[in-house]
């Protein structure tokens, strides 16, 4: 029971990957539960509950300090760039190219707000610098990540510029809209009694969402065959660069900071 309480979300992903594995059927996109729809549905809510729960006051207390802004921002679209970059070249060579791509996510992803700012907190940090870090991060990374893939993946056959432009209105309304709508409402609810009730269980209603999200994309992909010619021994070499991958951009940062 206590290693669930401290590594749930993490069993409960491997429990997502299980089940897309056993039963793919309703997590295809025209399947019983409509899954492309939902999970859509799904990223609006997840970005209109940051909305939310995103503290203006907090994020505000933050922006002074230039030298940390400009070392997490570096090490996000920078230097965790380069190290994820490079692992994407090797497994290019090695003849891997659709987990290279992968890698290349990887390389574009910034951090995730509400892990970091746990992290920041339980190791007694700079709270307010963790959220207007990973705010920052995150509002560059809904166009940066989009238009960063249509780049790399489209290179050699010219600048896209109506399929970007296409991109980022739909990036727009899809999370821009509601996280604006959420701050927006947040001055209004924020100091309800009700709203501290409900608020405890936003964390929960994003975790189901992004299990979810999880589940039909794998499922998508076990009912394509997209593992077929993908053997065991290379899943386990993945895991392993992933992790060399996560443990050298943490030890990067830790002697750089």
């Amino acid at each position: 029971m206590a290693l669930f309480r401290k590594n749930g979300f993490v069993l409960l992903l491997l429990g997502a990957v299980a089940l897309a594995w056993g039963v793919p059927e309703f997590g295809a996109p025209d399947g019983p539960l409509r899954a492309e729809l939902l999970a859509r549905i799904g990223v609006m809510v997840v970005f209109f509950l940051q909305g939310l729960t995103l503290r203006t006051r907090e994020l505000a207390q933050g922006v002074g300090n230039i030298r940390l802004h400009l070392l997490v921002q570096g090490w996000i679209f920078l230097g965790s760039a380069i190290i994820h970059g490079a692992a994407s070249l090797a497994l290019k060579a090695m003849g891997y190219p659709d987990l290279a791509a992968g890698f290349i996510y990887l390389a574009l992803l910034p951090t995730t707000i509400t892990s970091a700012i746990l992290f920041t907190s339980a190791a007694n940090g700079n709270v307010s610098g963790a959220i207007f870090n990973t705010t920052l991060a995150n509002v560059i990374g809904v166009f940066w990540v989009p238009l960063g893939c249509l780049l790399l993946f489209t290179a050699g056959s010219g600048f896209p510029a109506d399929m970007v432009l296409g991109l980022l209105l739909k990036v727009a309304r899809l999370i821009l809209l509601p996280l604006v709508i959420g701050q927006l409402l947040r001055p209004l609810v924020s100091g309800t009694s009700w709203f501290k009730k409900i608020s405890r269980g936003f964390k929960y209603i994003n975790h189901g969402i992004i299990l979810f999200i999880v589940y039909s994309t794998l499922s998508q992909s076990f009912l394509s065959n997209a593992w077929s010619g993908i053997g065991g021994g290379v899943v386990l070499f993945l895991l392993g660069l992933t992790l060399l991958a996560v443990l050298l951009v943490h030890g990067l940062v830790w002697l750089s900071s």
